[in-house]
């Protein structure tokens, strides 16, 4: 999980930079409050450990709930502006990704024996 999480720190921060091009490119402010609102659960899971499946649950909605948000936000660009803007084409395919990889772990459970070691 602290990969994942690293992962979701590198995303935030690429999100911060989408929201600035936003800005620089005079779009509607619809569109960075929309990719805003989408970095919100990814920031709230970030600095939690998920150790129990509860948890890991958690971050497979907030990843999946920022893969909506910033495809929503990439498309009220792309209208907007009618040019293709690679960053923001990237974000939602990022969050697809992150979403994927918390699915794939979401039912992992510590072995009792190992400290860092996890069975599928």
């Amino acid at each position: 999980m602290g990969r994942l999480r690293l992962c979701c720190c590198a995303v935030i921060l690429l999100s911060c930079a989408g929201i600035f091009q936003l800005y620089k490119s005079d779009i509607s402010a619809l569109a960075m409050i929309v990719l805003a609102i989408g970095i919100l659960p990814l920031a709230a899971i970030t600095p939690l450990a998920a150790s129990d499946r509860r948890a890991r649950r958690r971050v497979v909605g907030a990843c999946m709930a920022y893969t909506v948000a910033a495809a929503l936000a990439a498309i009220m660009a792309m209208n907007e502006s009618g040019a293709f803007n690679p960053l923001l084409t990237a974000l939602p395919a990022m969050g697809a990704l992150l979403s994927l990889w918390a699915y794939l772990t979401r039912n992992r459970r510590r072995v009792s024996s190992y400290d860092h070691y996890f069975n599928d």
